[in-house]
């Protein structure tokens, strides 16, 4: 697993239940009131509040609240009168004031229907040595539905990248040099591989692999260095030759791209010179790779639906 550095834990699905259903008691909130009201309580700084799901398309607070809510109106807790509208019902003004602990054990208790559907959505089957199935059912996740999906694919994606380093890094220099001409076209840049491919490896390139047109007319250029590393790291003598190239060629706009890594020397010294030269690592190089489709192919495509609310609210 690569680390994307500490971060403090958020109170997970469960954990927010009980503040959920007693800030329902009072009134009713949009999901973004509530991620925020539950913030406020469990102290959350300012990091844990903004933190996305992997994906970046919401909150984790807001997710995890969603997701308490929800669970709270399958157990019958909660009563949805209108689209976004969520109200606290007798049943739950009942368990609010028993003083029972609200946790998913205890919506399994008091809710029949709400037992059955976790049994349905959280039971595995394991086959016996007689062949039958046996249902067994797995410990409570503390991830939601949608963080445990968007956690999947990253560990997919770090098993491909990883993969995806390793090949490159097995192919020849030129080989490399190609497959960097084809993730810059992949991005964007560039007309066509066979106008690049006329300006790559040419005899006394002077530390340039690859120009590339930026515009049809070829006013603007973008010369490119591409250094298949196994082991090590690209030090500052390796950037101060490209450097110079680009001086001798009059341009100010490079990239260069590795499998290895760059030295802190070396990124050091690219913010004292006037270039603008954009560095790709090895990591980088990979995530570029399987965003632009380069070296890599969708196996599968997996079709999530939500409810359609306007389909439920319409009114002829």
């Amino acid at each position: 697993m690569m680390a994307y550095g500490y971060f403090k834990p958020i109170p997970n699905w469960e954990e927010v239940m009980p503040a959920v259903l007693k800030m329902l008691s009072q009134g009713n909130f949009s999901t973004e009131d509530l991620a925020n009201g539950i913030a406020d309580q469990f102290h959350l700084d300012d990091e844990q509040r903004s933190r996305l799901l992997p994906s970046g398309r919401e909150r984790t607070v807001t997710n995890r609240v969603r997701w308490a809510r929800f669970c709270l109106l399958r157990a019958g807790l909660l009563s949805r009168p209108s689209r976004g509208k969520y109200v606290i019902n007798a049943a739950g003004k009942d368990l609010l004031s028993s003083g029972k602990p609200i946790t998913d054990s205890t919506l399994r208790e008091i809710s029949e229907e709400y037992r059955l559907w976790t049994e349905r959505s959280s039971n595995i089957q394991e086959s016996t040595d007689a062949g039958a199935m046996n249902v067994k059912e797995v410990p409570l996740d503390p991830l939601t539905p949608d963080e445990q999906i968007d956690s999947a694919v990253r560990e997919l994606e770090l098993a491909v990248r990883t993969e995806l380093l390793e090949r490159v890094k097995a192919q020849s220099p030129q080989f490399f040099e190609q497959l960097v001409v084809k993730l810059m076209l992949a991005m964007g840049y560039g007309a066509s591989y066979a106008s690049v491919m006329q300006q790559i490896g040419r005899p006394g390139d002077g530390g340039i692999d690859g120009v590339i047109d930026v515009d049809i007319l070829g006013r603007d250029r973008l010369y490119l260095q591409a250094k298949r590393y196994t082991s090590g790291s690209v030090g500052r003598p390796e950037l101060q030759m490209f450097i110079g190239a680009l001086t001798g060629n009059a341009a100010r706009d490079g990239v260069f791209v590795t499998t290895s890594r760059f030295a802190p020397t070396a990124t050091s010294y690219l913010s004292t010179v006037p270039y603008r030269v954009a560095l790709i690592d090895g990591e980088r190089l990979a995530d570029l790779m399987i965003k632009y489709g380069v070296g890599v192919r969708t196996e599968r495509t997996i079709d999530m639906k939500r409810i359609d609310e306007d389909f439920f609210t319409t009114e002829e």
